[in-house]
């Protein structure tokens, strides 16, 4: 039986992401996390208190048990359990912020989950989406149908900015800002993957 992958809360929020919200002023928004995991985005979104503005906060996650946590870890939240690509219980043009967070490279078809976000937000509404960026040189951990992955339950890794970019813009959503983070992965993650690996 697959186990689901650890999660752990923390107070970091990614600058272009707060810088969304902020965006927003002294309105009042409605924000949707699709594939929200246990809500750590949207959790400390709340704690960093730029959720105070938020009317309505909710999170999409296939993990029945994620949402539950979601819903006890993050006040007034509420969670669906759905297929982030296609979420039927919410009506088009309802939220001014969506965040998609290091989800889009884990469903099967990323055009769909773009044409959803884009059917969901409103028309001044904006997208925070994420991914990783995997370079040929990358030294990774797992193997999956015998590709090298960050992440087994990866479907796709993007190979540059460009690529990314230029299927958010097939998709019609206008890029106002984006931004490339590197990550090193240094020899204590190996370790600590083997513990985690070994219980």
């Amino acid at each position: 039986m697959p186990q689901e992958a650890l999660h752990f809360f923390d107070y970091g929020l990614p600058p272009l992401l707060e810088k969304a919200i902020a965006g927003k002023g002294e309105r009042t928004f409605h924000i949707l996390d699709l594939g929200c995991g246990d809500g750590a985005k949207l959790f400390a979104l709340q704690q960093s208190g730029l959720l105070k503005r938020a009317n309505t906060i909710v999170g999409v996650d296939l993990s029945a048990s994620r949402i539950k946590t979601l819903e006890k870890e993050v006040k007034g939240a509420r969670g669906i359990i759905s297929d982030a690509a296609n979420v039927t219980e919410l009506n088009e043009g309802s939220f001014d912020i969506i965040v998609c967070s290091s989800l889009i490279e884990h469903v099967p078809n990323d055009g769909q989950l773009l044409k959803e976000i884009r059917r969901l937000l409103r028309q001044d509404g904006t997208t925070y989406i994420s991914t990783v960026l995997k370079k040929r040189y990358g030294f990774w951990f797992r193997w999956s149908n015998g590709f090298s992955k960050l992440d087994r339950g990866h479907l796709r890794e993007y190979s540059s900015p460009e690529e990314f970019l230029h299927l958010l813009e097939g998709e019609s959503l206008e890029v106002e800002e984006h931004e490339v983070t590197p990550i090193q992965f240094p020899i204590l993650d190996g370790v600590v993957r083997a513990i985690v690996r070994l219980g």
